[in-house]
């Protein structure tokens, strides 16, 4: 996810999430800052359409998406307070996780 705000305007962009779930739940900058405090997390609710080719129809539903910081793919950096300050990537050696 980023966000980007300048004199013109503010873009939010968060992959799996459409641009009119971001409107409709009210998504802004000062919501992404709050998710920088460590735990925390942000439910939406989104439609999403769901394409069955075979039986030639779709189907809407509604999904919970939750944003908040996450560690798969980088190591999560808090200051002493609990807010994030910076990610580190993993780093692998034969197949296994140095610290």
């Amino acid at each position: 996810m980023y966000a980007l705000k300048n004199k013109e305007e503010e873009r939010i962009k968060i992959k799996g999430l459409s641009e009119d779930a971001i409107i409709s739940n009210e998504i802004n900058i000062n919501l992404l800052k709050e998710l920088l405090v460590k735990d925390s997390n942000h439910p939406i609710q989104q439609f999403k359409w769901f394409k069955h080719l075979f039986q030639a129809n779709m189907s809407i539903k509604e999904q919970l998406y939750t944003l908040s910081v996450t560690s798969s793919n980088r190591k999560i950096l808090y200051d002493q307070s609990g807010v994030f300050i910076e990610s580190i990537p993993y780093n692998l050696s034969k197949g296994k996780l140095l610290l």
